[in-house]
């Protein structure tokens, strides 16, 4: 693997695990207990991170390079 490569999936790698972060803070106790605008600044963040995940994804798929989630702890 080239070293731009490498390092489009180790940012994939991260970005993904930032985005299951916010995903599992916001399935717990405390983000339903927040004042609405954070809550939905929050929802407006997960789609972006989301869609900046799959924007990465489909670099890495370019370059046929395989990523799952799975790979993210």
């Amino acid at each position: 693997m080239l070293p731009y490569q490498e390092r489009l999936l180790e940012e994939t790698r991260e970005e993904a695990k930032k985005l299951n972060n916010l995903n599992k803070f916001m399935a717990g106790d405390i983000f339903p207990t927040l004042e609405r605008a954070k809550k939905d600044l929050m929802y407006q963040q997960v789609i972006c991170m989301n869609t900046f995940v799959q924007i990465l994804g489909k670099r890495l798929e370019l370059e046929g390079i395989e990523f799952t989630h799975s790979e993210v702890e």
